[in-house]
């Protein structure tokens, strides 16, 4: 299991950065080159495994919610993977009772 705070914020400069997207396409590149796969999640701190949320990765894209969130994330995969291997990822909200994950 891995965890990244975001998506498309970098935490320290607090805007958009590019290379975000490909530390979530590497993380999940490695699962699918594993045995066992793997699960990413988006929204938690890696050190402390804290649930952090994605409303700073919300405010970086038009609609700033979960479905565009997520349709973001899919258009990564497709454009970051083979077509094979984006279609046996799959995106899932779990329940989290403070903040929203991915």
């Amino acid at each position: 299991m891995e965890f990244k705070e975001t998506m498309l914020c970098n935490t320290h400069t607090k805007k958009a950065d590019p290379t975000m997207e490909w530390e979530v396409l590497r993380a999940i590149a490695g699962f699918m080159n594993s045995y066992e796969g793997g699960t990413l999640l988006i929204g938690v701190e890696d050190k402390e495994r804290k649930p952090m949320g994605l409303e700073r990765d919300f405010r970086l894209i038009p609609g700033k919610n979960i479905d565009v969130f997520l349709q973001h994330l899919t258009r990564v995969l497709n454009d970051g993977l083979t077509g094979l291997a984006a279609l046996n990822s799959r995106s899932l909200i779990p329940d989290c009772p403070d903040e929203l994950l991915v």
